[in-house]
């Protein structure tokens, strides 16, 4: 099958290989096999890897959806597992006789452990956001009052330096007038009398 010609142009301008490039074609490919259908042998499900507990439930949703029981009790388990965090399977064994019954208590145990840790762990956030919220409020308080004081300062130290300005213009004022008194004292006893003369 020939794809197309190809033509390579140098710097020049001219051409200088020509050549066809071909694919394979259906002839050309292997042979299409079979696709297989048929899945390996497994065990059938078996009641007894679920708890007695959930064999009506199990049997009751299989029968009402007409789906094998496989289905149901794998999501009833799956639900019993989120309910224990995840500790609930079906683990089948080759030779195990042993019920999940034998394991309630500790599946109990389980669940009783696993909300406590949660509630304690939930309790430890909660404080722990509220020592946080606590020092935040504290550290925006002691800004508030350290912020409250240097404006304080800076009100009072306005106030003196506005007296300071006052006094120093009193004062400068006051020698200015005793420099006029003096000056007009000095006039008056330079100038002769209306009577002596």
């Amino acid at each position: 099958m020939i794809v197309g010609r190809v033509e390579e142009v140098g710097a020049d301008g001219e051409v200088h290989e020509v050549y066809d490039r071909t694919a394979p074609g259906p002839s050309d490919w292997p042979k299409p096999e079979a696709i297989q259908s048929e899945l390996p042998p497994i065990q059938p499900f078996s009641e007894e890897l679920i708890p007695t507990s959930f064999h009506p439930l199990v049997r009751d949703v299989a029968e009402r959806m007409q789906v094998p029981m496989d289905y149901p009790a794998v999501v009833t388990v799956l639900c019993l597992a989120g309910t224990v965090n995840r500790r609930a399977a079906i683990q089948p064994k080759a030779n195990d006789t042993g019920k999940l019954e034998t394991r309630i208590t500790e599946i109990a145990i389980e669940i009783v452990l696993t909300a406590e840790i949660q509630h304690r762990e939930s309790a430890i956030r909660r404080y722990q956001w509220r020592v946080e919220r606590k020092a935040e409020l504290e550290e925006e308080e002691r800004k508030r009052k350290l912020e409250a004081e240097r404006r304080e300062r800076e009100r009072l130290r306005r106030l003196e330096q506005g007296r300071i300005d006052r006094l120093l213009k009193d004062a400068a004022a006051f020698q200015q007038a005793h420099v006029i008194r003096n000056y007009v004292q000095a006039i008056r006893l330079a100038l002769p009398r209306d009577g002596a003369s």
